[in-house]
């Protein structure tokens, strides 16, 4: 697996940031939107903090629909593909949160 922590903000007439970290040997990290377009992220590495990883950064229009976030590697092949959830929560409803035990 290449990606780590995946967030996002936004919408609602709000230009949208993702961000991220992906593993460094990725070459590059693409968000795609349900147009099929393809945005490319802004990469930092993270080794001066001595952290073996690298943070992406990513602004889309508020109207983007991001419906995927995708590592490749330095010759542009995908490495992995994480597909983001759409809609509502599955039943309909809110996500249940468990009970402390």
């Amino acid at each position: 697996e290449h990606f780590g922590l995946i967030s996002a903000s936004g919408g609602d007439g709000v230009a949208q940031e993702g961000s991220g970290l992906v593993s460094a040997d990725v070459g590059a990290v693409q968000v795609e939107l349900d147009s099929g377009a393809r945005a490319r992220a802004v990469l930092l590495a993270l080794d001066a903090a001595n952290i073996d990883a690298q943070a992406f950064l990513s602004f889309l229009p508020a109207e983007a629909i991001v419906v995927a976030v995708i590592a490749l590697d330095d010759g542009g092949n995908v490495m992995e593909r994480f597909q983001l959830l759409q809609g509502p929560a599955p039943g309909g409803g809110e996500i249940p949160i468990p009970a402390a035990s």
